[in-house]
């Protein structure tokens, strides 16, 4: 038996739902109050309470979140919700586990009532679908504000630095524990301490701050610096040093470019966006630099917005933004222009551009990163994304081999 615990202002509809409710054989009306403070302390006998949302009843979270307090062990479902979905959202967010909007039948009410006994929880597909957007937004705009610095050193032990190493090549705790012979309880505490002095937010965030200090530690030694990382020394910034040859200069190449260029254009068709540009790393500032190669479905439409970028150099530590061509992590932005850090909101907003995709690519090392850009707000679908990746590793691939071998690539 569902034990339902009504709060309605108005009497008149408390006693029309109440009288729908218990007609049905699985359903007990516990009673019917007008407000939150004349609810029973006893939780133990509440398994629903159904609160009227009419808005001009007073603030819809607080007295969600009133009722969460009263009575913890209670789900609550909201009745003749309004149908915003950005109210729909607070209200789940406040504490409320499902909704029966105000054109809804009384049967679908009694549905929605089951479901939340029964599952905890009850959404409808279509609210699904928004709610599933909401959180992947969250994910990035979390990711967006968080970033791995990778400019400081960090101040790890020489034994934080070996268990780094074998964190980057992707082993366990106990793994570690093996292969350096001390406890796993010991391994936990050195990769707590060396997230927390990363400021990292997971083990693959210090893998490529770790990949990072390895590359620059590798070109210092080839100039006699066996001690230099990449940082800061005396409060100034130092310069990433590169031992490769030029991303760029490779990119302008006639046959690497036409590569470059269908690769591109393949991918913009294959989201279904009308913008796509590459981005280069520059080996000697440790910059990303237009390589000028773009995919524009309307060059006039977008002209404005390919030269603001045409003209900016991307530094990791410029914005928690430019962290996005860095991360070796795809990201996906649902409305650029309404990102503070965005360089190009303005000109972006300009010409229409809302959301936003950045993919970086690899050889083993950062070597560029894809941006897309679509005029409506898009969320790409994984599987896109995820061929996208593979097929820019490849494009990584042969623009790295040209550098290392320019005669194995012409």
């Amino acid at each position: 038996m569902i034990r339902i615990q009504l709060v309605v202002a108005v009497q008149l509809i408390g006693s029309i739902v109440r009288q729908a409710l218990e007609g049905e054989e699985d359903i007990t009306v516990v009673d019917v109050v007008s407000s939150p403070s004349e609810l029973p302390e006893d939780s133990d006998q509440i398994d629903i309470i159904c609160l009227h949302a009419e808005t001009k009843s007073g603030n819809l979270l607080a007295t969600i979140e009133q009722i969460r307090e009263h009575v913890p062990g209670a789900r609550i479902v909201l009745l003749y919700m309004p149908g915003i979905q950005d109210v729909q959202l607070s209200a789940l967010g406040a504490g409320a586990a499902g909704f029966v909007e105000n054109d809804q039948s009384v049967a679908e009410m009694v549905q929605t009532i089951r479901d939340v006994h029964a599952y905890g929880a009850s959404i409808s597909p279509d609210f699904a679908r928004v709610l599933i957007d909401r959180v992947t937004e969250l994910h990035h705009e979390v990711s967006f504000h968080s970033p791995i610095d990778l400019d400081h050193d960090g101040h790890l032990t020489d034994r934080e630095w070996d268990v780094l190493a074998l964190v980057s090549q992707g082993l366990t705790n106990a793994e570690i524990a093996d292969r350096l012979y001390i406890s796993v309880g010991t391994v936990k505490n050195h990769v707590h301490s060396i997230l927390s002095k990363l400021d990292a937010d997971s083990r693959e965030q210090a893998s490529y701050w770790y990949h990072w200090q390895e590359q620059a530690r590798e070109a210092a030694s080839s100039t006699g610096d066996h001690d230099a990382r990449v940082g800061s020394k005396d409060g100034v910034d130092a310069p990433a040093v590169f031992t490769r040859g030029s991303l760029l200069a490779a990119s302008q190449l006639p046959f690497l470019r036409t590569m470059l260029e269908e690769r591109l254009s393949a991918f913009c068709r294959q989201l279904g966006w009308p913008i796509g540009h590459i981005y280069l790393l520059d080996e000697v500032t440790g910059e990303m630099v237009s390589s000028g190669i773009w995919y524009l479905e309307d060059a006039t439409r977008f002209d404005a917005f390919r030269t603001a970028s045409d003209s900016r150099r991307f530094a990791h530590h410029d914005s928690t933004f430019s962290q996005l061509l860095f991360s070796p992590e795809p990201a996906w932005v649902a409305d650029v222009t309404r990102q503070e850090e965005y360089e190009r909101a303005e000109v972006a907003r300009s010409v229409g551009i809302r959301s936003g995709l950045f993919l970086p690519f690899f050889d083993g090392e950062l070597v560029g990163a894809f941006e897309f850009y679509d005029v409506e707000r898009s969320r790409p679908e994984p599987e896109t994304v995820a061929d996208i990746i593979q097929r820019g590793q490849e494009v990584g691939h042969r623009l790295e081999s040209h550098v290392k071998d320019p005669a194995k690539t012409e």
